[in-house]
């Protein structure tokens, strides 16, 4: 009984504090799908979509991004993917075979529970089909970014993102979402407001939505100012990082 107790626990603490910030939103049993588990699912096909391109520069710049993002090694693959981009055809070679070696060797950078980023909150938008705000505030100037995690996109506010309903219709939509809110403060998150959501997930998990999870994360992509020159998919990369917390 004592060691059953003690794996449950250890279970229990490597939830991370966006993950349990989220599930503050659902009304309890109402929710049947593991977001960490699942998030670290759409990691592995991922992982597979960019493997399975032979030539590194052509992965899309966000999704290569994104993988980035979710890996412990996300360093050394972007050092790779810049030294492939400055050498010739022949001599570039060799990067790519690393590159591809490391893709394959990559961990996913939220299994320890301590950190929970942009992938989380996609994944829990998609299974949870809860639309909420995630703030971030800056520690130095205390100004918030509001990022809305809608039912079919996900946005920073101030930015000019097209919407298929009216203006009426999307004004009513921004208020319901807004009574859901976590928020990201010196380096964790919080839940802010918004509880008993009856949750109707979907029947199954990402490896039957893994195209509508990666179809939804796109969606940012307006909101994002990369630079038109220099290393964009640094840029990138550093840009989704931003929702990293403790």
């Amino acid at each position: 009984m004592g060691t059953s107790n003690s794996k449950k626990k250890k279970k229990e603490e490597k939830v991370s504090c966006l993950v349990k910030s989220l599930h503050k939103f659902l009304r309890k049993g109402t929710f049947h799908l593991e977001t960490q588990r699942e998030d670290s699912l759409a990691y592995e096909m991922l992982r597979q979509d960019v493997y399975e391109r032979e030539d590194p520069l052509k992965v899309p710049i966000f999704d290569l991004a994104l993988f980035l993002s979710m890996s412990m090694e996300c360093g050394k693959l972007l050092q790779l993917h810049s030294a492939i981009a400055e050498l010739d055809k022949d001599s570039s070679a060799m990067a790519v075979k690393e590159f591809q070696v490391t893709v394959l060797k990559s961990t996913y950078r939220y299994s320890t529970g301590k950190l929970g980023g942009f992938s989380t909150l996609v994944t829990f938008a998609i299974l949870s089909r809860r639309p909420f705000v995630c703030a971030m505030q800056d520690s130095q100037t205390q100004n918030i970014s509001q990022i809305i995690f809608g039912t079919s996109a996900c946005w920073m506010t101030d930015s000019k993102v097209q919407k298929d309903s009216d203006d009426d219709e999307q004004e009513d939509d921004e208020a319901d979402i807004r009574r859901y809110e976590v928020r990201l403060k010196k380096e964790s998150y919080n839940h802010i407001k918004g509880t008993e959501f009856k949750c109707e997930p979907l029947d199954s998990g990402i490896c039957d939505h893994y195209k509508k999870w990666l179809t939804y994360a796109r969606t940012f992509r307006s909101s994002m100012e990369l630079p038109p020159k220099g290393n964009t998919l640094a840029a990138a990369a550093g840009l989704i990082m931003e929702f990293e917390g403790e």
